[in-house]
């Protein structure tokens, strides 16, 4: 294809996607979301931008820098739906927009998108390619992947919500949540089975990733993520309840190498009081995550090991203590695994008022996975819409 057939079919598709999205043509001159496969034709070009400058020769600087500011103060969030295909996104999204909420937090990578025919499994959108023999490439990142990802932010995007992106979640890969319920057979994942011959399993394994060398596919993945993410409002997770502190580190840097400048959040396995003084909120990252606390009684249980804040009251209570630079998440604070019943309601309630009284972000792992575990389907009807609404009034 030459390069002025390349611009025909553009303007003939960026003319189709006008007339079918009410005319807005300007919103949506760059079309590259429809284009991925075009453009990655040789899994060569993370945009399509970079996919014409073959052709031009001229290559593309960097686009608008996402920005979150200030913090959406409330979340509603299926972790899977960015993977999941099975899920209509616009439903989603104007649910969550009825909802009052303008964050939703969703994992890059998912174990349960490789169908193994286990409990919650689907076939699903995953980062890498995969060999015939089984084998993962951590350097050939799909094309549908990237153009899901394009997809469902710009789509969030459109209906007032930013989209929270956490990089690395262990139930891929670590022997801290091997064996749990529900979680799949790691060993065909692929951070156990690559065609780089690199196995993540481990402790061990969090002082390896993103140390440099072998260690340094993720930097590249990360590349080619905030390049189709290009001028959209997105932010980054570095882990979902990840431990090793230096990790995040290394995370973050590798995240700001690949050129996103939005802001970055943290998560660890220590849900404490001292968390946020020791991962130096506000200079080395700029929001942390709690999660696990379900009722309301959390603010008084004592932690006899923190040096200098032993409970979340005296933490939340001090002038230290940054209000925006906090969010209490529902991840953890389930009651029960049983489709109706997942969580206290008037319990979590109380969590999430007092929290947003004190300025605080909330972000609710909604109830609408458990149906795909019990019953191999998803019902968007299990968004607790009302309910979170009713935490706002």
């Amino acid at each position: 294809m030459t390069h002025e057939q390349w611009l025909a079919e553009t303007a003939t598709i960026a003319q189709t996607y006008a007339d079918t999205h009410g005319g807005q043509e300007a919103a949506h001159a760059d079309v590259s979301h429809i284009l991925y496969r075009r453009a990655y034709e040789r899994d060569r070009w993370p945009t399509l931008a970079h996919a014409l400058a073959e052709w031009t020769g001229v290559v593309p600087g960097p686009g608008p820098a996402p920005s979150v500011s200030p913090w959406p103060r409330v979340g509603l969030s299926y972790y899977a739906s960015l993977t999941d295909p099975r899920l209509d996104l616009a439903g989603f999204f104007a649910r969550l927009r009825d909802a009052g909420a303008t964050l939703t937090r969703t994992w890059l990578m998912d174990a349960w998108a490789v169908n193994q025919g286990g409990p919650g499994q689907y076939d699903g959108f995953v980062p890498f390619v995969r060999d015939a023999d089984g084998r993962w490439d951590l350097y050939a990142v799909r094309p549908d992947f990237l153009e899901r990802v394009r997809i469902y932010c710009d789509l969030a995007n459109a209906y007032g919500i930013v989209p929270l992106l956490t990089g690395l979640e262990l139930y891929t890969w670590s022997a801290r949540k091997a064996g749990m319920l529900w979680v799949p057979d790691q060993s065909p994942l692929w951070m156990q089975r690559n065609r780089q011959g690199l196995v993540y399993r481990d402790d061990d394994a969090f002082t390896k990733l993103a140390t440099g060398g072998a260690h340094q596919w993720i930097a590249s993945f990360y590349g080619r993520v905030v390049a189709a993410l290009d001028g959209l409002v997105w932010a980054v997770e570095l882990g979902n309840e990840m431990p090793e502190k230096e990790l995040h580190y290394r995370l973050r840097d590798l995240w700001r190498a690949a050129g996103y400048t939005g802001p970055i959040g943290v998560n660890r396995q220590e849900d404490t009081p001292g968390q946020f003084v020791n991962m130096k909120l506000g200079r080395d990252f700029e929001q942390l995550a709690y999660h696990g606390r379900k009722e309301l009684n959390y603010l008084d249980e004592v932690f006899p090991r923190e040096p200098t804040y032993r409970t979340f009251r005296d933490w939340f209570t001090s002038p230290a203590c940054e209000p925006g630079r906090i969010t209490l998440s529902s991840d953890g604070c389930r009651k029960s695994v049983t489709v109706g019943d997942v969580y206290d309601y008037d319990a979590l309630g109380a969590v999430f008022r007092d929290a947003l009284s004190r300025g605080f972000a909330i972000e609710h792992q909604s109830a609408l996975k458990i149906r795909s575990f019990q019953e191999g389907r998803i019902d968007l009807n299990d968004l607790e819409v009302a309910w979170m609404r009713s935490l706002t009034a």
